[in-house]
């Protein structure tokens, strides 16, 4: 599937566009319950369900979005002051939050 395909507002496809490496190197899958919203992409890691995130542009600032981050085992884990959720982030910031969750690379290109 290719995700540029998907009918999303346009900072949701820059967002795709930015993560083009490692949706295609299969590090990050898009989740289906978000395909249908325009204004918003969920993501998890194949081998890790559990570990996802939600990405939305409703009702923030042009050029910023929000996010959600999901945790397996959340209330098991000691997350240190990691916010769960984060609002007007820019897309390099939404990108670095995105990489050091999941794990990844060649977002920044």
């Amino acid at each position: 599937m290719n995700p540029l395909a998907l009918n999303k507002y346009r900072r949701i496809e820059r967002l795709l566009q930015r993560l083009s490496v490692p949706l295609r190197a299969r590090q990050l899958v898009i989740g289906q319950g978000w395909r249908d919203d325009e204004q918003a992409i969920g993501f998890y890691k194949p081998e890790e369900p559990e570990l996802a995130s939600y990405v939305f542009t409703h009702g923030q600032p042009t050029d910023c979005y929000g996010i959600h981050l999901e945790y397996p085992d959340l209330a098991d884990n000691d997350r240190g002051n990691v916010p769960l959720v984060c609002e007007h982030v820019g897309l390099e910031r939404l990108l670095d939050l995105l990489t050091l969750h999941f794990g990844l690379y060649d977002t920044k290109h």
